[in-house]
């Protein structure tokens, strides 16, 4: 009887580690996996499944990324991060983050240097931004352009830059 009861202790034993080992039951995740989003400009952009470095020419946005939780992900900032006090306060390492310069002065060599899975950008009411979509998307990385002309602008780049960096649901709050 003994003999019975062990036999049966390991037999389930081996069934819960094995039953364990299986993962979470869903189909892994190419490690290279591309989504869409679409941007305040209308335009789908493919990113990686997860933005690991991303860099932020706009200071509002940083701050929205900030607060989203996902500033870990950012790897370069706009040159006016630097000097801009809410930021210098709430980061006190950002001076320590690269800069490629800024939407207005944008060193394209210091950019691809960061390797960067994405590129965060302003839509200039003076058409600047088109010009600087074109020299970094040819270049082969993505760009996301936020439009801030009004509180529903704000809205959506907060909803927008959640989707980008996975905290859809931090967005939303």
């Amino acid at each position: 009887m003994r003999t019975v009861r062990l036999a049966v202790v390991f037999f389930v034993c081996a069934v819960l580690f094995g039953c364990g080992r299986g993962g979470s039951g869903s189909p892994p995740q190419a490690q290279n996996a591309l989504r869409t989003v679409t941007d305040m400009l209308g335009r789908r952009v493919t990113l990686p499944q997860k933005v690991e470095r991303a860099v932020v020419l706009l200071s509002d946005a940083a701050k929205i990324i900030y607060s989203l939780g996902a500033w870990k992900s950012v790897a370069g900032v706009s040159r006016y991060c630097y000097q801009e006090k809410t930021l210098c306060r709430l980061i006190p390492d950002i001076k320590k983050l690269p800069s490629p310069g800024s939407c207005f002065d944008l060193n394209i060599e210091k950019l691809l240097a960061l390797s960067p899975d994405v590129v965060i950008v302003w839509a200039s009411a003076s058409g600047r931004s088109h010009l600087l979509l074109k020299q970094i998307t040819e270049r082969g990385v993505p760009v996301i352009v936020l439009r801030c002309f009004g509180l529903k602008d704000v809205y959506r780049a907060v909803e927008l830059l959640g989707e980008v960096f996975g905290r859809s649901g931090r967005a939303a709050e």
